[in-house]
């Protein structure tokens, strides 16, 4: 599309400025979401929340037990 308009910076432009922007609120807010409400404490394990999920999130969304 925009490689063969003659403007490849636009396609790099489009893929960037969402992850530089859209993507660092939404990480922010699953940080907040994840760890807020909970006591303060140097043992990782204490300052998070386990969620059980589905098998369709578990297989698309967090592959690997990573959430």
């Amino acid at each position: 599309g925009f490689t063969l308009a003659g403007r490849p910076e636009l396609y790099l432009f489009l893929w960037l400025a969402p992850w530089m922007t859209v993507w660092r609120v939404l990480n922010r807010l699953r940080a907040v979401a994840e760890h807020g409400g909970m006591t303060r404490s140097p043992d990782r394990r204490e300052t998070t929340h386990h969620v059980d999920q589905h098998w369709p999130a578990r297989f698309w969304i967090a592959p690997f037990n990573t959430g």
